[in-house]
């Protein structure tokens, strides 16, 4: 059974610099993420009442965000993303969904991640989904999703778990949909939960939790 060096961190480069890349990536995850999104939008469904406001913070091409608004269309959805070409496709796909009849209240807005147009204690639950990797400065994106989260609300970021057990990445790889080469690049540019842990002591959220579950690193700013 092979191992691979996941020891140390490697950041990506601008891997999404295309319409192409981001159209390619997009296609990616509906044939190969589709249950992970499903399993992290869940989670905060199960924290969501009517008339909550919820902020996506790197909305990438949008599935979880739009997922969580089918399941849930009394809550209202703002997704910031500031690659222009992932942006662009997360509109593409909100479009297609109102074309088709649906009604997410869901607003794409291309935004830097670390000044939100947004005022202080504004969202009900802050999340993210698969970008922390990708994240150039994620101490300074930690402390924007604490300025906006309510002091009561929620703050829940699911990423790849870089240290996930070995035997585990070699089971994912036997499927046919995984593509071993990116799957393997995109897990070393993730976090390890003690580097991450680092990332919170930084932006001054000791208090704030950080767990493994499957395949993916969860930091959240209360238990869930």
């Amino acid at each position: 059974m092979p191992k691979f060096d996941l020891e140390e961190r490697i950041p990506l480069d601008n891997i999404f610099d295309s319409h192409y890349a981001a159209i390619t990536y997009d296609m990616s995850l509906r044939r190969t993420a589709v249950k992970p999104h499903k399993v992290a939008a869940n989670t905060i469904l199960s924290n969501c009442k009517e008339g909550f406001q919820l902020v996506e913070v790197g909305a990438c091409t949008g599935l979880t965000s739009l997922y969580i608004s089918a399941n849930f269309p009394q809550i209202k959805i703002t997704g910031f993303e500031e690659n222009p070409f992932l942006y662009d496709v997360a509109s593409s796909n909100l479009n297609l969904c109102c074309w088709a009849g649906a009604k997410p209240d869901i607003k794409y807005k291309k935004n830097s991640l670390t000044q939100l147009p947004l005022s202080d204690d504004s969202a009900d639950i802050v999340f993210s989904f698969g970008t922390l990797h990708l994240w150039e400065n994620p101490v300074a994106v930690l402390k924007e999703c604490a300025r906006i989260c309510k002091k009561d609300g929620l703050v829940i970021i699911e990423d790849l778990n870089r240290q996930i057990n070995q035997a585990f990445i070699n089971l994912l790889l036997l499927y046919k949909e995984v593509e071993k080469s990116e799957f393997l690049k995109n897990l070393r540019s993730t976090y390890s939960k003690d580097e991450t842990l680092q990332l919170l002591k930084e932006a001054g959220l000791d208090d704030w939790i950080v767990n493994t579950k499957e395949i993916n690193l969860v930091i959240s700013s209360r238990e869930v």
